[in-house]
């Protein structure tokens, strides 16, 4: 955003600087990664997303995913966002989108309106069992993570753990995420702690949640078995 508003580069150019650091690094020191280009629906104008969905679009082999975020639990999506989905769908980029911060019925509308094969946050989850049961059933990732923003939205109670807990018990495809140290508190070490001792966890099933998250990231195929076979051989 910096460069965006500062340097008055345009948003693909800036686009461009992130994919060429992205492969340098890959290149320098060996690293897997993807980036996943978002639009915020409570910053950024129509006409903004619009552009973001087109570059998605346009360097789709290096963009696996576009993602809605700040869509503040939406429970009816607008004729113009219907048809920047549209032409991200007709162009085979996956859909993430932010859901059930507060409330769970806003997940069938990010599911079916949003196109999003994949979801975050859903704090809200446990309240609807039906939904849960609707996930877990079609297998939709869910990415969960201990940040600022999650912490933000459960003041009241411990609930990201409890929330990890209730879904493995109900078999929900969960990607634990959100290792970056700029989000949150605790190193890694620390987050990892606090999953065990808060969720309850046995060793064998920390290891398969972190495995699941190698399993359902936005990297191809090939790059998805490839990390799996890393991890497994670090174990």
């Amino acid at each position: 955003m910096c460069m965006h508003t500062r340097k008055q580069l345009s948003a693909e150019q800036v686009l461009q600087i992130v994919l060429a650091k992205k492969n340098e690094c890959a290149k320098k020191y060996n690293i897997t990664s993807t980036v996943t280009l978002y639009s915020n629906l409570s910053d950024d104008g129509v006409e903004q997303i619009r552009e973001a969905a087109i570059l998605a679009v346009k360097y789709r082999s290096q963009i696996p995913a576009f993602g809605f975020v700040n869509c503040k639990d939406a429970l009816n999506v607008s004729a113009d966002m219907l048809e920047i989905v549209r032409l991200l769908e007709d162009n085979n980029v996956v859909i993430t989108c932010e859901a059930a911060f507060a409330n769970a019925n806003s997940i069938p509308v990010a599911l079916n309106s949003f196109g999003a094969s994949r979801l975050s946050g859903c704090f809200a989850v446990h309240k609807e069992p039906h939904i849960a049961e609707y996930l877990a059933t079609h297998v939709i990732p869910i990415e969960i993570g201990y940040t600022k923003t999650s912490d933000s939205h459960t003041k009241d109670i411990d609930f990201v753990h409890s929330l990890v807990r209730f879904a493995v018990e109900t078999g929900l495809n969960v990607a634990w995420c959100s290792f970056d140290l700029v989000l949150n508190k605790y190193n890694r070490s620390e987050l990892l702690a606090q999953l065990v001792q808060n969720c309850r966890f046995t060793s064998a099933e920390l290891v398969a949640l972190l495995l699941k998250s190698a399993k359902i990231c936005y990297a191809d195929h090939k790059t998805r078995r490839l990390l799996f076979k890393r991890a497994m051989a670090q174990i």
